[in-house]
């Protein structure tokens, strides 16, 4: 995706289910692009590999641009694990698993969004103080833009400045969305 004017009207947080997913190959390609999707990434429906999850969204949208994040509860859900082994029942949560991995600046995360060129990274684990420099630096350097998302109860929260105060001195667009 080359940097360029974005014009939205809307950002829906669209879950990569089978029914949003049929829903959004239905709506006309002039809606389309006038929307930038918010994905949060997870397994779904049958799903075994995370390539599906990237195949699928193309399908849904082709090469328009869309923010990538994490759904994260879908590895703390404990039917999507073999009690017996203690792993992931599918490959597609144990992927997910090792994107979020905090170490270099989940650099896993950035090289996964390397790979995708309409994919408008987004910020993961923003608790993490240590890493947060180094995954913005990271995500930045694919310029395509940054998304942070940040839940209303987390907007009181003195860290959360924090992170705006350091996207503010790393001087990129912020854009702003909630989980409401």
């Amino acid at each position: 995706m080359k940097n360029k004017d974005i014009y939205i009207n809307y950002m829906p947080q669209l879950s990569i289910s089978p029914a949003e997913m049929n829903a959004l190959d239905e709506l006309a390609e002039k809606d389309k692009d006038h929307m930038l999707p918010v994905f949060p990434i997870k397994g779904w429906a049958a799903s075994k590999k995370l390539s599906n999850t990237r195949e699928r969204i193309k399908k849904a949208i082709g090469n328009r641009p869309w923010i990538a994040s994490i759904d994260m509860s879908c590895l703390e859900d404990s039917t999507f694990v073999d009690l017996a082994t203690g792993e992931y029942k599918r490959e597609v949560f144990k992927e997910i698993s090792e994107i979020i991995d905090e170490e270099n600046g989940f650099s896993n995360w950035f090289n996964y969004l390397s790979e995708i060129d309409e994919a408008i990274p987004s910020l993961i684990r923003i608790t993490n103080d240590e890493q947060i420099d180094m995954q913005i630096e990271n995500l930045c350097s694919l310029n395509r833009g940054l998304a942070v998302i940040f839940g209303l109860s987390d907007i009181d929260s003195g860290h959360y400045l924090n992170v705006l105060n350091k996207i503010k001195e790393a001087n990129i667009c912020l854009l702003y969305t909630s989980d409401a």
